[in-house]
């Protein structure tokens, strides 16, 4: 056979995908044209369409060594080491791909995709950028550019990405979720849950999509809603847990008894770390809790947290040194005379999960003048800059303010004030005070068993709180915080409002009085009935504050004594001298 035959042969063989004839194709070819670049490329596309990419390595190297410009060899070989995870050898083979051909708009993705698994966002969003100049409407682009802007924390130019593009692929499930997940978080509910009804509209047996909207509709305190979109869930997928745990928080003793049984089967039928398993047991503690049934919900807790602890184990190494460093680095806040800051002024919500900081945003976006915003994004860079010694001056913490005020969701005319109640926040009380001058903040104090007790029984985001699933990691956790509350005290007297819970449910009127004080706010009656201004609420409060405030969860600790005494023993007196 002669060159043009068996090259003819070999790419008609790929052309219908008949990948494994096109293999032995190619490989024969190689064998009778040593010198010829085409067929160990032929051979590499055929194995990577086997599933076989690094195989496919080594002979994009050999038709690249055989012809050094042989561009798609390259382009290929780029391709593979992305899907393989050297993206660090993708960006140098794709980097010369691009600089070879320019208009290449495949070598432009791919090195956008290794760029952004690297986090070089502003990289990535060049890169990308070049292939919409190319094909302004390449769906995998849109899609490319959206996830990027999510990823590098640019949440409002996110969503603005993603709203230009649906209206260009208006079908694109992938899109239409990531649209919906930026307006969530912005608070622009009717339109991210719109967005999640046209999920499904589009495909009814989407489990994921099914999922995301029963979420939304939860959060919103629709819960009836929820549960019908969560039954669907379940008649579409029967091993659906984590469906069945969050069915298991708000339906009726009655439909809970049925949810039971299913879930004992489940148990029955799942390994220890298997898929699920712990949903399935957090489930049937919530059951059994709610059912009065206390010494059953007990132990499905304890084996609850103690599977989820080997799943996700606690780094208290990494958490002291991070404590550490802030305290170290950061004595108090770093305010120039010349600095401004922007209005509306954020008030920051910190404390300990499950403290009472979602009741407190409550409270706060009851009043006329004030928006709640939820958890916002900042803590993981600021984390990432004290565990790493990078830079935190002047600079930093202007760029700090200039991505805050990007972000920010249009807010009504009239408002004074944002709230932030990302928990974990305290840490950066002094960086948050550099940042933003007019500031307030705002700390919740609460029993510290009472807290361990609620996390406890709480199940986290995956990664979340990994210290919530093991009492001495919890206690070692707490007193890290107090130790860092302390500090902030020290160096910042007066800025920080040290927030009771247990008076906060006790006398709601003076406390949120109080609030309104330290925020510079003129008090009004609405913030002393929360429950009727909760929106959306995305943390494990989301049931409580719906209900009056009530003070049915002080002092729950004393029936759980035995059980928390590891914990209370690993608890610093100094710090919590509540406890002696």
């Amino acid at each position: 056979m002669t060159l043009f035959t068996d090259l003819q042969a070999t790419l008609a063989l790929t052309q219908q995908e008949r990948y494994k004839a096109a293999l032995k194709s190619a490989r024969a070819g190689m064998r009778r044209h040593k010198k010829h670049p085409d067929f160990p490329n032929f051979a590499a596309v055929a194995l990577c369409s086997l599933g076989k990419k690094r195989e496919a390595i080594p002979l994009y190297q050999k038709a690249l060594a055989l012809d050094p410009q042989f561009h798609k060899a390259r382009r290929n070989l780029g391709m593979a080491l992305v899907d393989i995870d050297q993206d660090e050898k993708a960006i140098k083979v794709l980097t010369k791909a691009v600089k070879n051909d320019p208009k290449d708009e495949r070598s432009w993705m791919h090195l956008a995709l290794a760029k952004r698994n690297l986090g070089d966002f502003e990289g990535a969003m060049e890169a990308v950028a070049k292939v919409l100049a190319i094909s302004p409407q390449k769906e995998d682009a849109l899609m490319l550019n959206a996830d990027i802007l999510d990823k590098a924390d640019h949440i409002s130019a996110a969503l603005d990405a993603g709203r230009k593009a649906l209206k260009i692929v208006p079908s694109n499930m992938v899109l239409l979720k990531l649209t919906a997940k930026l307006l969530s978080a912005q608070g622009m509910t009717d339109e991210a849950l719109s967005l999640r009804h046209q999920a499904v509209a589009l495909n009814p047996q989407r489990t994921d999509t099914l999922k995301a909207l029963a979420t939304q509709l939860l959060n919103l305190g629709r819960q009836e809603e929820c549960r019908q979109v969560s039954l669907n869930v379940l008649k579409l997928d029967p091993t659906s847990f984590g469906s069945m745990e969050q069915l298991s928080l708000f339906q009726t003793k009655e439909q809970n008894a049925e949810l039971r049984e299913t879930l004992l089967s489940a148990l029955a039928a799942t390994k220890p770390q298997g898929p699920g398993r712990t949903s399935i047991l957090f489930a049937l503690a919530h059951i059994d809790r709610r059912a009065g049934e206390t010494s059953s919900a007990d132990g499905y807790y304890a084996q609850a947290n103690r599977e989820t602890a080997l799943l996700t184990p606690y780094d208290g190494d990494q958490q002291a040194l991070l404590t550490n460093n802030i305290i170290s680095r950061y004595p108090g806040p770093m305010i120039s005379e010349s600095q401004t800051f922007p209005d509306p002024r954020p008030i920051y919500v910190v404390g300990l999960p499950r403290s009472g900081t979602t009741l407190t945003e409550v409270t706060l976006g009851a009043h006329p003048d004030v928006t709640p915003l939820g958890e916002r994004k900042i803590s993981k860079a600021l984390a990432t800059a004290f565990l790493n010694d990078l830079p935190l001056g002047p600079n930093e913490l202007k760029e700090l303010v200039d991505r805050q005020q990007e972000n920010l969701p249009p807010l009504p005319a009239d408002t004074r004030a944002y709230v932030d109640k990302m928990p974990e926040n305290y840490r950066y009380i002094g960086v948050l005070k550099s940042a933003f001058g007019n500031a307030r903040f705002i700390n919740l104090r609460r029993d510290p068993r009472d807290v361990a007790l609620s996390q406890w029984h709480g199940h986290f985001e995956k990664g979340a709180i990994t210290y919530s699933y093991d009492l001495k990691a919890m206690a070692h956790q707490f007193n890290l915080y107090a130790e860092i509350m302390a500090h902030w005290h020290k160096v910042m007297p007066g800025e920080i409002l040290d927030l009771s819970y247990e008076d906060l449910v006790s006398d709601i009127e003076t406390s949120t009085k109080n609030i309104a004080e330290h925020c510079g706010l003129d008090w009004t009656p609405s913030m002393a009935q929360p429950h009727k201004h909760a929106g959306q609420v995305r943390t494990m409060s989301l049931h409580q504050v719906r209900q009056p405030v009530h003070s049915r969860s002080v002092r729950k600790w004393v029936k759980y004594e035995e059980m928390l005494a590891p914990f209370v023993a690993e608890l610093d007196p100094n710090l919590w001298p509540e406890i002696r």
